[in-house]
């Protein structure tokens, strides 16, 4: 096979949003990763027009070389057009997209983010990204566990990755549907012994039910069209396999250890926690004074310090990728106002994922410097932004820090001897001191 990805954009005449999603593609994410796109053309109307499309220029190459047209001459509609398309696949990793998509900039390691939980396991069969019009766990406003990616029953259809291989061994998708092709392809999947997973760090734009609502009207994707739609899965897979499917279950890719008596975290983010806590712990011991664990959540020891909060002890957290995760807490404040702690009361403070979420981090570094000893330490943890779409990962994330603009604020707020240094595989660490003047 050639290649490691085949995308494939069915489209019937939607010419201006198929221009938007292709050259969104091409400007950012298409050179960072070495992937085929083909078009399948089911209106044959446009087949001059596509055809000169490909005439056209990226980079000072011409479209063919990156784009296959499929012209179909009729309108074999979604499934056969996706089925054209896996006919002639040559490449290990298949992903089905709709042409009324658009990717956003700061994307430019979409492919690699989408398709890496194919490197985990063999049994991962399906992957999609998160976006704002998409059904179930995948949504943007379904941010709800503490979990990048995510094992589920159910993905859309609207962007999907898959093994080419597992693909036709499935018989592609079944084009006797009346629709509702991508969950009878997950309950095909699952019950092949697939897993489905959707990652939070591929994200990408749908404008939602174009081509539907100008073929069908007001009918497409109504309570009338899902019920439908949902007899049909029940008549072919039955009641359970159906249920199954739609309920939309969510868990973290593979059990982690627990942070606290409410929630698991999955074992990428429980690899990158125990990176940055050795680190931690070792400036901690270093210092060897007393201090303070200041947004400590549901950490359950005092080995970074005293337990600061505002949820109290054992009250379960709503907040994004905390939410359901019960606190474990000393002393109750504001990080921002440590208002039971008096003036250079404390050897050092370790905030821990803390200040991206807040609003005025030059006011919280100043009450910090207060409540530091002089020659007292500061140590931070904040997310990477070369290695994650901070924002998009928790909604609650109001900063974004790099090495460089995190050292120049911690030298703006007058903190001394400041040492940044990446933890794999998405952080950075901090560490600073309290000068004379503080």
């Amino acid at each position: 096979m050639s290649g490691p990805l085949t995308v494939v954009i069915p489209t019937y005449n939607n010419i201006d949003q198929l221009r938007i999603c292709l050259s969104t593609l091409f400007q950012y994410t298409f050179s960072a990763y070495p992937l085929k796109v083909v078009v399948v053309n089911n209106c044959p109307q446009d087949n001059e027009f596509l055809g000169n499309y490909l005439m056209n220029t990226w980079e000072g190459r011409s479209f063919h070389e990156f784009i296959t047209l499929i012209n179909m001459n009729k309108n074999a509609g979604w499934m056969g057009g996706v089925n054209a398309a896996l006919a002639q696949c040559d490449t290990e990793m298949f992903c089905m997209l709709n042409d009324d998509v658009a990717f956003i900039p700061g994307q430019k390691g979409f492919w690699r983010r989408l398709l890496e939980p194919f490197t985990w396991s063999v049994e991962v069969g399906a992957v999609g990204p998160c976006s704002n019009a998409v059904m179930g766990a995948q949504s943007l406003f379904h941010l709800s566990g503490a979990w990048t990616t995510c094992e589920t029953t159910l993905l859309s259809g609207v962007c999907m990755a898959v093994r080419t291989e597992k693909l036709r061994e499935l018989g592609g998708l079944d084009e006797k549907l009346p629709g509702g092709d991508d969950l009878d392809l997950c309950i095909r999947m699952r019950q092949a012994g697939h897993r489905l997973f959707f990652t939070k760090v591929a994200f990408l734009y749908h404008h939602g039910q174009q081509t539907g609502r100008r073929l069908e009207g007001a009918r497409w994707d109504s309570e009338d069209q899902k019920e439908q739609i949902s007899n049909v899965l029940i008549r072919k897979h039955g009641m359970r396999a159906w249920w199954e499917c739609v309920q939309d279950k969510i868990r973290p890719y593979s059990e982690g250890r627990y942070l606290d008596s409410g929630g698991i975290l999955g074992q990428d983010m429980v690899d990158a926690t125990l990176q940055e806590v050795e680190v931690l712990l070792g400036w901690v011991k270093e210092n060897g004074g007393q201090g303070l664990h200041l947004g400590s959540g549901a950490w359950i020891d005092q080995e970074l310090g005293v337990r600061v909060d505002m949820l109290p002890q054992g009250s379960t957290s709503g907040a994004a990728n905390m939410a359901g995760y019960v606190a474990q807490t000393d002393v109750v404040c504001d990080i921002t106002r440590l208002e039971p702690f008096e003036d250079g009361s404390q050897d050092f403070l370790v905030a821990k994922h803390s200040m991206e979420h807040l609003v005025d981090v030059l006011g919280a570094l100043e009450e910090w410097k207060r409540v530091l000893r002089e020659g007292g330490e500061l140590f931070i943890a904040v997310p990477d932004p070369d290695a994650m779409d901070v924002m998009l990962v928790d909604h609650t994330h109001v900063h974004v820090f790099n090495e460089e603009s995190l050292k120049r604020l911690l030298v703006a707020a007058g903190f001394e001897g400041v040492e940044v240094r990446k933890c794999e595989p998405w952080s950075i660490l901090c560490r600073a001191r309290k000068g004379g003047a503080g």
